[in-house]
């Protein structure tokens, strides 16, 4: 089997942890288009949306 590991943990700051979660996304699309059979799994989309909303807040954006 061939496997392909992205990791960024939560101790790491918000650009990293969105930036690991587009990356692991592109790779996946890369072998998709490839013609390969891709599964894709993320172990927290709480804490990518929670990256998204700290970057967010950090650039001034007003919360919702």
């Amino acid at each position: 089997a061939r496997t392909v590991l992205v990791v960024a943990t939560s101790d790491q700051p918000a650009m990293m942890r969105l930036k690991c979660a587009m990356t692991a996304t592109a790779i996946a699309e890369f072998f998709k288009d490839q013609g390969m059979d891709v599964l894709l799994m993320m172990d927290s989309l709480t804490r990518f949306a929670m990256a998204q909303r700290e970057i967010g807040l950090a650039t001034g954006e007003p919360p919702v």
